[in-house]
């Protein structure tokens, strides 16, 4: 699972992820606790089931693909 990836969409989209990481924007490939919730949230809002699951139909909502390539 690409979190660094779903980081960046959640906060593109809004969602506060807290000040942690490189860039103080949450983004800091930790799927912790704050990630989870926000995940839950844009999931509700998405009208998906609010698991915090990343599966395929929330990746898709979220514009960021199944499989990332390395880094």
């Amino acid at each position: 699972m690409d979190v660094l990836a779903i980081q960046r969409a959640l906060n593109a989209r809004g969602h506060d992820l807290g000040r942690s990481g490189r860039n103080r924007d949450g983004v800091d490939g930790d799927f912790g606790p704050v990630t989870i919730q926000a995940l839950k949230v844009f999931q509700a809002g998405e009208g998906l089931v609010a698991t915090s699951n990343p599966d395929l139909q929330t990746r898709v909502a979220l514009g960021v693909p199944a499989l990332s390539p390395p880094a």
